[in-house]
């Protein structure tokens, strides 16, 4: 599994291309490793990235209602 932020024009495009989320795993990695560990390693990972992205949405939201109130 690839350990890296992925963009969220990224999950966008792999969820309508592929149906699922980048660090999930796809059909064939889902057969070869149908273990608990890998799965729940990759639901954390999961669960970081929507941190970050919210963070970072909350961010331009702030800049955007800054800019906005200068008007």
């Amino acid at each position: 599994m690839q350990k890296r932020l992925y963009s969220l024009q990224e999950v966008k495009e792999t969820t309508r291309r592929e149906h699922r989320l980048p660090w999930m795993p796809n059909e064939k990695e889902f057969e070869d490793e149908r273990h608990h560990g890998g799965m729940m390693t990759r639901l954390w990972t999961g669960q970081e990235h929507l941190l970050l992205y919210i963070a970072e949405l909350e961010e331009r939201i702030r800049k955007l209602e800054e800019n906005h109130g200068n008007r």
